[in-house]
C-alpha cells in the first residue's frame, strides 16, 4: 500500500523498546526471544531457510456474499476448513473482525467521518466443529468470549489437537462505509472497494502463537494461504471483479459481453469488454440479481470490487520465463476517469519490467485487475487505484501495487510486524523501474517525505516492530528509511547479484511466512563475507546518513580529500568532480570502506587540473544533511 502522505499527522512513537544498541551481542544480529524459540525448535533454520521442523497453518474459505449496493449492507455466511499443521493443542481460537474499526469506540490511527461510525461487524452466527457458539448475536457456550475491536478470542470447549482440521460456520452482516476510504469503502455513485469484509482466523505460528493484534488503521496485515470459492450476488447490471478466475461469466453475461469477454483470454490487444458506448446498457443476463463465482487457489486474502457503468478492458499477456501460462489483465474504472484508459497498458508494461528484469521472478497470479477506486492500496490479484491527472504519478503507482504481488502476497510476509520487508521492497523495485523509463519521479517520490525528520528521534531503527509504530515514523521505516537500505545492498553485491538474492528468497519462501531475520540470515548467508558489520547499523541501530566533505588539499600529485562519515549508516562514496577547464570525473568507493567503524576516508586524486567543485552523491537518497556534500573552489591553493 502507499499512504498519502499529505494526510500525515505528526503523531508520537507508542513505546520505545529498543535498548540493545551497544549490547554485548556485537559481532551478532540482535535475536528477541520469541524469535529465537523457533531457532532453538528448529522451525526456522539460521541460514535463513525454513528449518526442519517448519510448519504453518491453513484455512479454507467458501463463502456466500450478498451485497447492496443502495443500503450498502453485506451479508454473508461462510465456511472454514481450518487446518492445525502445528505441534500444539488449541485451547482458543482467534477471529479477526476488520470492518469493527468502524465500530463505535473502537481504537483507530486515523480519522473516520462520523458518518461511517457504524455498529460493526455483527456475528450472527458462529459454530466451531458441533458446538453452536454464537447464534443470534449472543454466547451459547457459557465460555467468556474476549473481543478487542478487530478479534475476538473464542475458547474451545473442545481443545483442537495436533494436526488436525475442524469446521466453522460464521454467519455475519456489515454495512460497508462511505465517506472514509481506508482500504476499503464506496468509491463513487455505483462503485465500491470491498476488502478485509468477511470474519477470518487469524494466523497461529511459531513465532507469537496467536497473533492478537488490533488493526487500527495504519499497519496492514497477516493472514494463512488457503483456497477460496466464494459467490457475490449483487443487483442488475453491476459487475464484479475480484481475488481469483471468474468460473462463470456464461452465466452472468449478455452474450455480446461473454464474448468479448472469452476473447480477451486470448489477445494480446486490450479488449474493451464494456466500453463507453455501453454504458447505460443491459450487460447482465439477470433482470434482479446475478451471482458471480470467483475461485483462487493458495493466495493469503480475498477482496472484490463491484460497480456498474464502468469501463472494462482486459488483455493477456505471455510474460512468464519459465511456464507458458497467460495472464490476463483487468482494469475497471470511471468513465469520468482521465487517466485510466492508460492503466491496462502501464499495468503490462510493469509486469514485463517485473518479470524480465526486477525481481525477474515469474508472476504468481493468472489474473490481475486494477479497479479505479479511491485508494492506493493492494490486495492479492488485484489494486485499489486512484486516479491521477499526472500520467507519471499513474504509471508510479500502477507499478508500485501490482509489485506487491510477489512481497507480500506470494511470500506471505508479516506486514503487522515487517512492513519494511514488502513496502521497502515494492518501493525500490518501483524506483529501479521509474529509473528505467527516466520518469521525472525517480529518486523522489516517497523519499521528499522523510526530509526534516532524518536522525531526529522520531526516526526509530528499522527492525521496530510495524504495529507499534505511527506515523510519521512508521511510514518512514517502511518506504524511504528501507528503501536507502536496499539500494545500500545492492550496490554492494551489484544489480546481478542483488536480484539472485531477491529471486533466492522467493524460492526459499514462497508460500510461507518469513520474518525479517529469515531475510537477513539468508543475505547474510548468500554473500561471500559476513555483512554483519553493514546489517547491524541499517537495522538495529538508531542512526542516520550522513556523509560530508572535510578538509581538501592540493598536492604536488593533485589532490587530498578527506570524506567524514558524521552519521553511523555506512554506504558508498560517489564523487562527482567538475574542473575548471569544464572536464569531470567520477570517483567511486565500495561501502566497505566504512567496514571498521571508521569515520574518515582520505582521497588521493591524481591531477594537473585545478578543481572547481566537488559533490558527494547520496546514493541513500536519504542524507541527513546534503549541505555538506558540496565543496566549491574559489581558487587553488599555492
Amino acid at each position: 500500500m502507499l499512504v498519502n502522505p499529505l494526510k500525515f499527522q505528526i503523531c508520537s512513537v507508542l513505546f520505545v523498546f529498543f535498548c540493545w544498541t551497544g549490547s554485548s551481542q556485537s559481532e551478532d544480529f540482535f535475536i528477541p526471544l520469541n524469535l529465537k524459540k523457533a531457532y532453538e525448535y528448529g522451525t526456522r533454520a539460521m541460514n535463513g531457510e525454513p528449518g526442519e521442523n517448519y510448519w504453518q497453518n491453513s484455512a479454507d474459505y467458501k463463502m456466500e456474499i450478498i451485497f447492496d449496493p443502495d443500503t450498502r449492507e453485506l451479508n454473508g455466511s461462510s465456511k472454514i476448513s481450518y487446518s492445525n499443521n502445528s505441534p500444539d493443542t488449541l485451547s482458543e481460537i482467534v477471529i479477526h473482525t476488520f470492518p469493527n474499526i468502524f465500530k463505535s469506540g473502537s481504537a483507530r490511527d486515523r480519522d473516520i467521518y462520523d458518518s461511517d461510525v457504524s455498529k460493526g461487524l455483527i456475528l450472527e452466527e458462529l459454530k466451531i466443529g458441533n458446538e453452536l457458539v454464537i447464534n443470534n448475536v449472543k454466547n451459547q457456550n457459557g465460555k467468556q468470549i474476549y473481543s478487542e475491536a478487530t478479534f475476538t478470542v473464542i475458547p474451545l470447549k473442545i481443545p483442537m489437537l495436533p494436526n488436525s482440521k475442524t469446521e466453522l460456520v460464521v454467519v455475519w452482516n456489515y454495512t460497508l462505509n462511505k465517506e472514509t476510504h481506508l482500504r476499503t469503502g464506496q468509491t463513487s455513485d455505483t462503485g465500491f472497494m470491498i476488502a478485509y469484509f468477511f470474519p477470518r482466523i487469524a494466523v497461529y505460528d511459531d513465532i507469537d502463537g496467536w497473533n492478537k493484534y488490533a488493526y487500527t488503521g495504519n499497519t496492514e496485515f497477516y493472514n494463512d494461504f488457503g483456497d477460496f470459492e466464494v459467490e457475490i450476488s449483487v443487483p442488475e447490471n453491476y459487475l464484479v471483479w475480484a481475488t481469483g478466475q471468474l468460473t462463470n461469466p456464461s452465466e452472468v453475461l449478455k452474450d455480446k459481453f461473454y464474448e468479448r469477454f472469452k476473447a480477451a483470454q486470448k489477445s494480446e490487444q486490450k479488449i474493451a469488454i464494456v466500453d463507453f458506448s455501453d454504458i447505460g446498457k443491459d450487460i447482465t443476463l439477470s433482470k434482479t440479481d446475478n451471482t458471480w463465482k470467483y475461485s483462487a487457489k493458495k493466495v493469503p486474502d480475498f477482496a472484490f470490487a463491484t460497480a456498474k457503468n464502468y469501463i472494462w478492458g482486459a488483455r493477456s499477456v505471455d510474460v512468464n520465463r519459465e511456464s507458458d501460462r497467460l495472464l490476463t489483465i483487468h482494469t475497471a474504472y470511471d468513465p469520468k476517469s482521465k487517466d485510466f484508459k492508460k492503466v491496462n497498458e502501464f499495468t503490462k508494461e510493469s509486469i514485463e519490467y517485473m518479470t524480465s528484469v526486477f525481481p525477474k521472478v515469474d508472476f504468481p497470479f493468472e489474473n490481475h485487475t486494477v479497479f479505479n477506486g479511491l485508494g492506493m492500496m493492494e490486495y492479492p490479484m488485484m489494486a485499489n487505484d486512484r486516479s491521477f491527472e499526472d500520467l507519471h504519478r499513474s504509471r508510479w503507482l500502477t507499478h508500485h501495487e501490482t509489485f506487491h504481488s510477489y512481497f507480500p502476497f506470494l511470500t506471505g510476509l508479516n506486514e503487522t510486524k515487517y512492513a519494511w520487508l514488502d513496502e521497502g521492497l515494492a518501493m525500490y523495485g518501483t524506483n529501479e523501474f521509474l529509473r528505467s523509463i527516466n520518469s521525472p519521479l525517480k529518486d523522489e517520490i516517497g523519499f521528499q517525505n522523510f526530509d526534516g525528520r532524518i536522525g531526529y528521534d522520531s526516526d526509530f531503527p528499522i527492525f521496530a516492530v510495524s504495529k507499534y509504530l505511527k506515523n510519521p515514523t512508521y511510514y518512514n521505516n517502511s518506504y524511504p528509511k528501507a528503501t536507502a537500505f536496499f539500494l545500500v545492498i545492492r550496490e554492494y553485491l551489484g544489480q546481478e547479484e542483488f536480484t539472485s538474492f531477491i529471486q533466492k528468497f522467493v524460492s526459499v519462501w514462497k508460500g510461507k511466512h518469513p520474518t525479517a531475520l529469515d531475510f537477513l540470515f539468508l543475505l547474510n548467508e548468500s554473500t561471500p563475507e559476513d555483512l554483519t558489520w553493514l546489517i547491524k547499523p541499517w537495522i538495529f541501530e538508531f542512526g542516520y546518513v550522513d556523509l560530508s566533505i572535510g578538509n581538501v588539499t592540493s598536492t604536488e600529485e593533485g589532490y587530498k580529500i578527506n570524506i567524514e562519515n558524521k552519521g553511523n549508516y555506512p554506504v558508498p562514496v560517489y564523487l562527482d568532480v567538475t574542473y575548471k577547464d569544464g572536464t569531470t570525473a567520477n570517483i567511486l568507493r565500495p561501502v566497505r570502506v566504512w567496514q571498521n567503524g571508521e569515520k574518515n576516508f582520505l582521497i588521493s586524486l591524481g591531477t594537473n587540473k585545478e578543481i572547481q567543485k566537488l559533490v558527494l552523491r547520496d546514493i541513500s537518497l536519504i542524507d541527513a544533511n546534503p549541505g555538506n556534500n558540496i565543496f566549491t573552489f574559489k581558487t587553488r591553493s599555492p
